[in-house]
C-alpha cells in the first residue's frame, strides 16, 4: 500500500487550481501593464506636445505634473467608459462599423 495514495486526486486538483491562478494573475498583470503604459504615453504626449509647447509655456514642473495627472485621469475615464458602452452595442465584430 502506498503511503498517501488516497490524496492523489485531491493533490492533482489543487495543482491545477494553483496553475490556473498563476495564469490568471499573469494575464491580469499584463493587462494592467498595458493600460498603465497607454495612460503614461497619452499624458506625456498631451502635456509635452500640446500643453507645454502650445498652450502654457514657462510654467513650473509642478504645474505640468498636475496636468499630466489630470490627463491620465481623463484618459482612464474615457477608456473605461468606452469599454462599458461597447459592451452593450449589438454587433458581432468591430468590422461592422
Amino acid at each position: 500500500m502506498h503511503v498517501g495514495s488516497h490524496h492523489g486526486h485531491a493533490e492533482e486538483q489543487m495543482g491545477c487550481a494553483g496553475v490556473a491562478g498563476v495564469v490568471i494573475s499573469g494575464v491580469l498583470a499584463a493587462a494592467m501593464s498595458t493600460m498603465d503604459s497607454s495612460l503614461n504615453a497619452t499624458s506625456s504626449v498631451v502635456v509635452i506636445d500640446f500643453i507645454q509647447r502650445c498652450a502654457w509655456r514657462d510654467k513650473t514642473d509642478r504645474f505640468y505634473l498636475r496636468c499630466a495627472r489630470a490627463v491620465s485621469l481623463a484618459a482612464a475615464i474615457f477608456m473605461i467608459s468606452s469599454a462599458l458602452i461597447l459592451e452593450y452595442v449589438p454587433m458581432e465584430s468591430l468590422n461592422e462599423w
